[in-house]
């Protein structure tokens, strides 16, 4: 039986920013996207893939993410998701071509991204069971205000 409350509370809080930084990491992509046509000399068809593929790797790879909380425990994926992200944005500060900008933020920090997502929806709902729906849907609130900001 969850303990409806408690350090659940402090997962719904994480799950809240996480929602925050990967919803609002990846839905800021048009804020860049100029600097990034610029930068690269890129059309806007080849330079909106970066977005397109990092999108689908982040709800492609829930699955992945799923499975391996199963196996290994939601809080190491989404730690492992944070260090993969940070590896490709960091990465990508020093690319030289859109090519390689697919692949470190569209694949790598995509897949990053994917294990911070889905373990954090899943995290809520081992902590509580009376109070699932309103701790779920304050976690996953963070995603409105990632967009926001």
């Amino acid at each position: 039986e969850p303990p409806d409350g408690g350090w659940g509370w402090m997962v719904v809080l994480s799950s809240f920013l996480s929602h925050v930084f990967v919803v609002g990491g990846f839905k800021s992509f048009g804020v860049f996207f100029p600097y990034f046509r610029e930068e690269f000399d890129e059309d806007a068809a080849n330079t909106s893939w970066v977005s397109s593929i990092q999108g689908a790797v982040v709800f492609f790879g829930s699955g992945l993410a799923g499975a391996l909380g199963n196996r290994f425990g939601c809080r190491t994926v989404v730690m492992t998701g944070s260090l993969v992200a940070t590896t490709g944005l960091i990465s990508s500060m020093f690319v030289t071509s859109m090519t390689t900008m697919y692949v470190t933020t569209g694949l790598v920090t995509g897949l990053g991204f994917s294990f911070m997502y889905t373990p954090c929806i899943t995290m809520v709902g081992l902590y509580f069971h009376r109070r699932r729906s309103l701790a779920t849907g304050l976690g996953v609130s963070g995603a409105g205000v990632g967009v926001f900001v």
